[in-house]
């Protein structure tokens, strides 16, 4: 009768413990496969004319770049730029900050523009939206520029974290809180997707 007794108890033990590392996988799993979708836009400035880039596309000497970002839910967003040698945090300044579901961001302002100083043949832009901060990113650039393989072994990371199980619906519209005069309207923003972070890569091929 003692031994039944102790066997049932260390069945007991093992359905508890079996029933707990469920519910912290369950948890964990839920948490880290969070949808985060946003969106992105680019635009290539001549004088006063003005297009949205494609994911690879060409600029020339003189042209001017400006981001748009509007993030569905309340997001950290990180922009980096990069040629094949170096890599810079862009908004460094605005890191902290955590904008707003559904509003249109300007980067790296609405009275500034990203000016190529057309000396390499590629310029790259990376945009990372979270709901969380992101302290890889933050770590990587606390000193200010650092090499492009640094940059690239991170991205790659971040990208694979990032990946969108198939069959997942992720092409669902939402609003835009608002419209910036002079900018695109909201139908021609592509909306981009990602599991608890999303990256959107823009590759320029620079002719002189």
């Amino acid at each position: 009768m003692v031994t039944d007794v102790k066997s049932l108890k260390k069945k007991l033990r093992l359905v508890v413990v079996l029933i707990v590392a469920f519910f912290i996988a369950s948890v964990m799993t839920a948490t880290g496969q969070e949808m985060v979708r946003a969106k992105v836009g680019m635009e290539i400035l001549q004088g006063d004319e003005a297009r949205l880039a494609k994911t690879m596309d060409r600029i020339k000497a003189g042209n001017e770049l400006r981001l748009l970002v509007v993030p569905e839910k309340e997001s950290y967003v990180y922009v980096i730029n990069s040629d094949h040698e170096h890599a810079n945090l862009m908004n460094k300044e605005q890191i902290q900050d955590k904008y707003p579901g559904g509003a249109l961001k300007i980067f790296p302002s609405l009275e500034s523009l990203y000016k190529p100083d057309g000396k390499g043949k590629q310029e790259n832009f990376v945009i990372v939206c979270s709901l969380t901060p992101l302290g890889e990113i933050t770590g990587l650039f606390a000193s200010g520029q650092v090499s492009y393989d640094s940059w690239r072994e991170l991205e790659d990371k971040l990208t694979k974290r990032s990946k969108i199980t198939l069959g997942e619906k992720v092409n669902k519209p939402f609003a835009i809180a608002g419209t910036v005069r002079g900018g695109p309207k909201e139908e021609n923003l592509k909306i981009f997707s990602g599991n608890d972070l999303l990256v959107k890569r823009y590759q320029f091929q620079l002719k002189k």
